[in-house]
């Protein structure tokens, strides 16, 4: 095969994908990150690599939201002890 030939091959199958990672972002609200888009891929039969997919997102500029993490703070109030009765 012409290298030429190769090549365009490559693109089309890199912009299916693409498509077809970017449904799956926004079909999720930007919750699901390579690995889930990858697990989600494979699901409907299209086999691919996780890093292939992360490479892709950052071309594409899909970044996933981050977690909300909430941290419990003890006061000094809540340090104190009270009396026994």
């Amino acid at each position: 095969m012409n290298t030429c030939i190769v090549v365009l091959q490559q693109q089309v199958e890199r912009e299916i994908l693409s498509e077809k990672i970017k449904a799956v972002f926004h079909e999720h609200k930007g919750r699901y990150g390579a690995v889930r888009i990858t697990k989600v891929l494979h699901n409907t039969g299209i086999m691919t690599n996780t890093k292939r997919v992360g490479k892709l997102m950052h071309l594409m500029g899909l970044y996933t939201r981050e977690a909300v993490i909430n941290i419990n703070i003890t006061t000094e109030k809540e340090l104190r002890f009270q009396d026994p009765i």
